[in-house]
């Protein structure tokens, strides 16, 4: 498949089926990485992960939503 292992696949078809559009997978992984709507979305999707695997790390982050800046020296 596409993932590394498979419960990255599990993982994905999990988060696809709740809502996500697209997931990303580091390299060869284990890191994915999902889009989610607002907060609720997020809450609702980390509960359904630790449910389904317990042993997960879970990382949630923000968007900076400012534009990228070049400082020349």
């Amino acid at each position: 498949g596409i993932y590394r292992t498979p419960e990255i696949s599990r993982l994905v078809d999990l988060l696809m089926h709740r809502g996500c559009s697209g997931a990303a997978q580091s390299s060869w992984g284990p890191t994915v990485l999902v889009v989610a709507k607002d907060d609720d979305h997020s809450t609702w999707l980390i509960n359904a992960i630790k449910e389904e695997f317990p042993d997960a790390t879970i990382e949630c982050t923000v968007p900076q939503n400012n534009p990228a800046s070049v400082l020349l020296k």
